[in-house]
């Protein structure tokens, strides 16, 4: 079965994030979206800083400017930087050579047109994120339709989100989609907006490490 990175995002909490560090996750999400419940401030807790965790950190934002993107990948010590926005290839390709992060670009998906919108970053993102279309800036904790992504046919790997619960990774860990590489980990694994069950993570990350 594929071995999928494991991202966990959303987090707020100091001491919950000094419980995840033990487990290890391969990327750890910070949001930078001030209306977000789960917005991770402006300088970095204890065990938010650089250099605390083995794990990759990811900085969540949404058409933030290149200074604030700048500011919070020093203060965090960010490795990629995740543009949930309208970012333009561009856009995306200036905040790469401002941080020196790699780019994850996230896209809302409700219908298999949506998935073309990854060509024009073809070269310029190191992944996509394919997330479920909301009305609202931000995550709906919600499903889309999984077999649109059979249609995907882009090159650029991707991370799938989006109301992702321990029954739909038992499906994704089967899943035969050449290019999906990731699964991210947010609001079904939460006690309340960024205070994740971190038993429940664990399990989670047991199960898609087990050979099962």
């Amino acid at each position: 079965m594929k071995r999928l990175l494991i991202k966990v995002c959303g987090m707020r909490d100091d001491a919950g994030l000094k419980a995840l560090h033990a487990l290890q996750p391969d990327m750890i999400g910070f949001v930078f979206y001030t209306p977000s419940p789960r917005y991770a401030g402006i300088q970095a807790t204890k065990n938010q800083a650089p250099n605390v965790t083995p794990s990759k950190k990811v900085g969540v934002f949404v058409d933030a400017s290149l200074d604030e993107i700048l500011a919070r990948t020093k203060a965090f010590g960010l490795d990629y930087l995740q543009l949930h926005g309208t970012e333009s290839p561009e856009f995306c390709l200036a905040a790469r050579e401002c941080t020196g992060c790699k780019i994850i670009k996230a896209l809302p998906v409700a219908e298999a047109a949506d998935l073309s919108f990854a060509n024009k970053y073809e070269g310029v993102a190191d992944y996509i994120l394919f997330d479920t279309k909301t009305p609202n800036k931000g995550g709906s904790g919600c499903k889309f339709d999984w077999k649109l992504l059979d249609s995907y046919n882009g090159n650029t790997p991707f991370i799938i989100s989006g109301g992702i619960d321990l029954e739909a990774l038992v499906q994704l860990k089967k899943a035969k989609w050449p290019t999906l590489v990731g699964v991210d980990l947010n609001s079904r694994f939460e006690l309340s907006p960024g205070i994740k069950d971190i038993p429940k993570l664990k399990n989670a990350i047991e199960m898609l490490r087990s050979n099962e």
